[in-house]
């Protein structure tokens, strides 16, 4: 799948290593292609569909052995060939790359996450690495991002492209990748069952709260749980099983469950991930993973305004 991506200027060295990764990688795509092709030629040798018994078989690929050998011989030549394709990089991991691994990292750790089309983010930032990225040789790991259409690979200045068979695309700016951060804030009912009224009077209502960590239950929310922002804490009321026309509970029920309840203000973020039309955006619980991204976003715009100004005076 080719993705139509917005693309800045970029100076003339990110400009040549993009060429040259093209470079790089483009014929060991086409080397990759023939491979595949070969491969399947000689599956259906050696699977031979359309014989009915082993030893007809036998016999098939018998008669075709001078045939396998020629496209074994062609499909090590290749592979020997695609082994001498390796462009490097010799620079060290930059700050703003390790801050935004801190960033991802983080995000293994946070409650929810949610996304409308339910994308699992904690997914999307654990793939594995396209075996293209083998041929580039760094000082240091990229970031590798799966997205449901295409997979990134993060470096320093650039990141890379590739389909979801691995296949590349294209090298673009490090800049041409843009994550932003909202802080947002809701109202959310907050809830806790107790049978006998005497025990909220015995368990301080933090504790309570702690031990409902572990499940996240608690808040009415598909976003906002106890790694969440309190902004402001709603006043504590209490609703009954059986209840009074005032709202209070009916003392003629001896065994009257009640629930306590509290509409808090709570803050969450609204990340997003874009690149040129294309656009990820994701509810997340945790607030230091909204902090964390909030400093690495601060630190790249301030990245991003040196990186132009550069550029003007070149």
């Amino acid at each position: 799948m080719i993705v139509p991506f917005l693309k800045i200027q970029i100076n003339e060295q990110e400009i040549e290593l993009s060429d040259n990764i093209r470079k790089t990688f483009q014929p060991i795509n086409n080397v990759n292609h023939t491979i595949l092709s070969i491969d399947s030629e000689i599956q259906k040798i050696v699977t031979c569909p359309n014989c009915k018994k082993e030893k007809e078989k036998l016999k098939y690929i018998y008669k075709h052995e001078s045939v396998l050998l020629d496209l074994k011989t062609e499909m090590e030549k290749l592979i020997t060939e695609r082994n001498n394709y390796v462009i490097s990089t010799n620079d060290e991991e930059s700050i703003k790359l390790s801050k935004l691994k801190n960033c991802l990292a983080s995000l293994n750790n946070c409650y929810r996450i949610y996304n409308e089309k339910q994308i699992n983010l904690k997914k999307c930032i654990s793939v594995e690495k396209p075996e293209l990225l083998k041929y580039l040789n760094s000082s240091y790991s990229p970031i590798v991002m799966g997205f449901p259409d295409f997979i990134i690979a993060i470096y320093n200045d650039f990141f890379l492209l590739f389909d979801t068979d691995n296949c590349f695309i294209g090298a673009y700016s490090f800049f041409d990748f843009k994550i932003n951060i909202v802080k947002n804030t809701k109202k959310v009912y907050f809830r806790i069952e107790h049978k006998y009224e005497s025990l909220i009077t015995m368990i301080n209502f933090q504790e309570i709260k702690k031990q409902l960590d572990d499940n996240g239950q608690g808040y009415d929310s598909d976003y906002i749980v106890f790694d969440s922002k309190c902004i402001e804490k709603g006043q504590t009321g209490f609703s009954y099983l059986h209840e009074r026309v005032d709202g209070g509970p009916d003392r003629r029920y001896r065994d009257n469950p009640y629930t306590m309840y509290r509409t808090d203000n709570m803050q969450f973020g609204v990340l997003t991930f874009s690149f040129g039309n294309i656009e990820y955006t994701f509810n997340i619980s945790s607030n230091k993973c909204i902090n964390l991204f909030d400093d690495y976003i601060n630190y790249t715009k301030r990245e991003r305004e040196r990186h132009v100004n550069l550029l003007k005076d070149n």
